[in-house]
């Protein structure tokens, strides 16, 4: 009696092909999720500096001082208020302690960014000491020139900063 060549698969090569693309589709799937993944903290870093950088030019628009030759409050003047929109805000050092989230924008209105609702953003404003220009050692009177840092956060942890410097003789009054 001679055997006839069977054809087909056996049960267990039907079950090695199985674990195969088992395995081949988890592979997939992991690399699909950290592209994915990757994307999305790219994009929320993006829009991190984008907010950092938009605050600091609407403040490095500021004057220098409310009054260039006199001013006696640093920071918040009274009659302003940054609580919503910062229309009333007129100088740079106003802005200084501004810690917002969601990060709104001059009129008070929320950002456009699609990942700003997850975000905060604080600035600060030191007088700067002119022989130390990155701010590692502030100045304690005002010598004509003020460092500005805007920090943006995420759970906490900062994902993007943007400093800027003004001059009182960019409002033409010499210190």
């Amino acid at each position: 009696m001679t055997r006839r060549p069977r054809r087909g698969f056996s049960l267990v090569e039907a079950a090695m092909a199985a674990a195969l693309i088992g395995g081949l589709t988890v592979a997939t799937l992991q690399v699909v999720g950290a592209a994915g993944a990757s994307r999305a903290t790219s994009a929320r870093a993006l829009t991190a500096q984008a907010l950092a950088h938009d605050l600091l030019a609407e403040i490095l628009a500021k004057r220098y001082t409310e009054d260039a030759q006199n001013e006696t409050i640093f920071g918040i003047d009274a009659g302003e208020s940054a609580a919503g929109e910062r229309s009333t805000l007129d100088d740079v050092d106003d802005y200084h302690g501004l810690d917002e989230k969601p990060p709104l924008d001059a009129s008070g209105a929320t950002t456009p960014y699609a990942q700003a609702a997850f975000l905060k953003r604080q600035t600060t404003v030191i007088y700067l000491d002119p022989t130390r220009p990155d701010g590692s050692s502030p100045s304690l009177t005002d010598q004509g020139m003020k460092l500005i840092t805007v920090r943006v956060l995420s759970n906490n942890k900062p994902i993007a900063t943007a400093t800027g410097i003004k001059s009182a003789l960019a409002d033409g009054a010499p210190k």
